[in-house]
């Protein structure tokens, strides 16, 4: 970028955002900057950073951000956000994320990130958000985000998930929002292989939407067990279901009774 230069202070480059007291780099904010190439190893220097937004920086043409996160990251300990959505990202998603335990945010959504969620993320006791939607992972959700209490937004839609969602996940994330939970506002888990029964207690702040699928059995599934749910959540406000659920399905008839906001 052309504010990138030796004749200014960095600390006044564009996307920079430094200490007042040290003039050390502690934000990073180059959203929409049409960088191009990977992701510099020598961020990994700037160790007072908290903060990484690189979203949208997936132009067509040669102008996009690829490659894999570097393991240089990792001595970033003071990293509370990771922002890296709508890019060519691809790789693992590192093991060592696990160790920045100030980190509160990480979104990866919307790259080819591929193989399983890391265990080691369960050590992120601090962990408020995890955003992974539209990528190529695989495997299962490690049990250990269960544990991970300071959750309250999760979303992994369109990727190759599966295994069984716990019943207790209410109990164990308390402060859920997304995904399930005793607050549960918004529950997006599609395309995936999550099968399972959520609990109908303490549904009241549901606003939408729930589990997607685009498998008939599962959409039928949702019909039998979830059908009483949806009439203890008095604030659902959106409803999503798969395109296979004709306009017969029993569930989509029963919603058309409801007066919703947003129905599909």
């Amino acid at each position: 970028m052309n504010s990138w230069n030796d004749s200014t202070d960095l600390c006044s480059w564009i996307g920079v955002t430094c200490n007042v007291w040290n003039k050390k780099v502690v934000i990073l904010n180059l959203e929409a900057q049409k960088l191009v190439g990977f992701i510099p190893s020598s961020i990994g220097n700037l160790t007072y950073l908290t903060g990484i937004n690189l979203i949208d920086n997936n132009f067509h043409g040669p102008t996009q951000l690829i490659g894999s996160i570097p393991d240089q990251l990792s001595s970033l300990l003071n990293l509370t956000h990771f922002w890296v959505d709508d890019n060519n990202l691809t790789g693992a998603i590192p093991d060592w994320i696990g160790k920045s335990s100030s980190l509160y945010a990480i979104s990866l959504a919307y790259n080819n990130f591929e193989g399983s969620i890391p265990n080691a993320l369960g050590r992120l006791t601090s962990l408020g958000r995890f955003v992974i939607p539209s990528n190529k992972l695989s495997g299962t959700v490690p049990s250990s985000i269960y544990n991970i209490s300071s959750i309250y937004y999760i979303t992994a839609t369109q990727n190759q998930l599966h295994g069984e969602l716990p019943q207790n996940v209410g109990t164990t994330l308390p402060n859920l929002e997304i995904f399930a939970g005793g607050k549960l506002r918004f529950l997006d888990f599609a395309e995936n292989g999550l099968p399972g029964k959520l609990p109908a207690e303490n549904l009241n702040h549901l606003v939408g939407p729930p589990i997607t699928t685009r498998s008939r059995e599962a959409a039928v599934l949702y019909h039998s067990s979830l059908k009483r749910v949806w009439q203890r959540c008095p604030t659902l406000l959106l409803v999503s279901w798969p395109s296979v659920c004709a306009p017969t399905c029993p569930l989509q008839l029963w919603f058309s009774r409801r007066t919703l906001p947003y129905l599909p």
